[in-house]
This record gives C-alpha cells, structure tokens and sequence, in this order.
C-alpha cells in the first residue's frame, strides 16, 4: 500500500511545494517490470497516486518496452493529465525483440490567460539501436 509509505509521503510533500511555484507538474518515474508491457499492480497504484496528488505528467521508464498511456480528461475533453507507463528506451544497446520498439514524446503545456490550463501530446515510435550504432531511429510519424 504506497499510499501510507514514507518515501511516497515524502515524494507528494516534494510536489505539493512544486506545485505552489509551478505551473505544470512533471515525475518522472523509474517503474514497472524490467521487460514486457504489462502493467504491474504496483506501477497502477504509484501512478494513480501521482495523479490523485495533482501531477500533471508521469513519464515512466525501466521496462525497457513502450507500455501503455493513461489520459485523464475533463468534461470538456481537454487532456488535463497524463502518464506514460513505459517509454522503452532511447539509446540502449539491447538487441532483444522487446527492445526494438520504443517512443519519444512530445508534450505541449497550455496555460492561457482566458480558460483552463491543459495538455497536447505527440508520439513517435523509434527504433533505440537498429543498425548496433547507438543511433535511435523514427520508424513512424
């Protein structure tokens, strides 16, 4: 139960002070099974809690596999939050099958005078390492 932990306690008092001198919340977060796109329960239950507390955008890494996104939209269907589970890797030297696919995101933050602050994103899938040179790859747009 990560919601009556000491380090998750410490870590929502950190965003909560963040939160007073930021606009926009960003964790990033070293989570999830080593490799596959299944999410574990435990990854769920860390994620929802960063969600609960108000962060804006979870980015999740160490599956060493791109897994799923979460959106979290109001009435109005303005992106208000969202969590990247697993974004693979960029550079990495594994030449496993899972490891072949990753993504790059890019997050646009909107916070304009008149109306509600609210989030864009844009992904693309890369290869991390197809040609054993370290150079990732955009394999689609």
């Amino acid at each position: 139960n990560y919601s009556t932990n000491i380090q998750m306690n410490m870590l929502l008092e950190n965003i909560r002070e963040a939160e007073m001198t930021s606009d926009f919340t960003v964790v990033i977060l070293h989570a999830g099974p080593i490799s596959g796109s299944e999410l574990k329960e435990r990854q769920l239950e860390i994620v929802d809690i960063l969600l609960e507390s108000g962060v804006d955008i979870v980015a999740g890494s160490h599956s060493h596999y791109t897994q799923p996104v979460k959106e979290i939209r109001n009435e109005h269907n303005h992106l208000q939050q969202i969590a990247f589970y697993g974004l693979g890797n960029l550079v990495f030297g594994g030449r496993q099958s899972f490891q072949a696919e990753s993504m790059i995101t890019t997050v646009t933050l909107h916070k304009p005078a008149i109306g509600e602050a609210h989030l864009e994103y844009l992904t693309k899938r890369i290869s991390p390492n197809p040609d054993t040179t370290f150079t990732p790859v955009i394999i689609s747009d």
